[in-house]
Order: structure tokens, then C-alpha cells, then sequence
């Protein structure tokens, strides 16, 4: 079975989470470009990279979604806490921006 990771339902899954993303970084009222780039490029390899696993193991869809999901805030929130220096902000808007990109999935998916 061969997969492709750059399908388009990828790019737009991709392109959907970054900028809504970007759109609860600038609610947080972040300043630092360098931020929005970090979000950019940490979303690149952690959105690839499950949908890359869902779509090998389609059949674990929901149970691999909900553990790919926790893995991704957490990686993300690390990457945060980086320029954060703040654990609990950097959980916080990982958690709020992967959410908030996770319920337009879901209601573009099953609505």
C-alpha cells in the first residue's frame, strides 16, 4: 500500500489548521513573529506526520486521532514553552489552538 502525504486533502487539512491556528495565536495577542513561524513549522511536521499515521491505520481512526491529538499539544506546547518560558501558557494555547482546529475538522468531516 503505497501512501501519499502531500494529497491534497493534506494540504487543506494542513492549510485549515494553520490558519486557524495563527488566527488563537493573534486572539492571544502574541507579538513575536518569530512565534507565528514557530507555529508554522511545528505544524507542518505534526500535522503531516498524523495525518500520515491516519491514513495508514484508517481503521484505528478515532482511538489514533484522540492519542495523535494529545501527542501534538503537548509536542507543540513544548515547542511553546521555548520562547514562553511559561508552562502553563504554552499548555494553554496549544491545548485552545488544537482544539479550536480540531472542532473545524470535525464539523467540515461529519456536518
Amino acid at each position: 500500500m503505497q501512501v501519499n502525504l502531500f494529497t491534497l486533502q493534506n494540504v487543506k487539512a494542513l492549510v485549515l489548521t494553520v490558519v486557524l491556528e495563527l488566527l488563537v495565536l493573534a486572539l492571544f495577542r502574541e507579538k513575536n513573529l518569530i512565534i507565528y513561524l514557530a507555529l508554522i513549522i511545528v505544524n507542518c511536521v505534526t500535522n503531516l506526520t498524523m495525518n500520515f499515521l491516519l491514513s495508514l491505520y484508517f481503521e484505528y481512526y478515532a482511538i489514533l486521532l484522540t492519542i495523535c491529538e494529545i501527542a501534538v499539544v503537548f509536542i507543540e506546547s513544548a515547542v511553546y514553552l521555548i520562547f514562553y518560558k511559561n508552562f502553563l501558557r504554552s499548555i494553554r494555547f496549544a491545548f485552545c489552538a488544537n482544539l479550536v482546529s480540531w472542532l473545524a475538522s470535525y464539523i467540515i468531516i461529519f456536518l
